[in-house]
């Protein structure tokens, strides 16, 4: 029989101290018990929505950016023949 994982859920404290000190607003995102992402946002005003949703796209952008680049560097074969990670 298989242990069932109980769902988590970030306190309201905790999100409460993040938002204390946050400045304006925060995106929290973590994983839950079923593998799904679950954001966390709060924003004091419209302008600092846009400015952390702009922000976190530009982010996650460069990330994604810099994985593909990764992936192609790792997989490019080197001047003996071989691909990066064989080497």
């Amino acid at each position: 029989m298989s242990k069932k994982t109980e769902p988590f859920v970030i306190p309201k404290l905790l999100l409460d101290q993040i938002n204390e000190v946050s400045n304006g607003g925060f995106i929290l995102i973590t994983i839950d018990h079923e593998g799904n992402p679950q954001p966390y946002l709060h924003f004091d005003n419209g302008v600092n929505a846009i400015g952390l949703i702009t922000f976190a796209k530009s982010w996650t952008n460069a990330l994604a950016d810099s994985n593909e680049a990764q992936i192609y560097n790792s997989s490019v074969p080197t001047e003996d023949g071989e691909d990066e990670q064989d080497a």
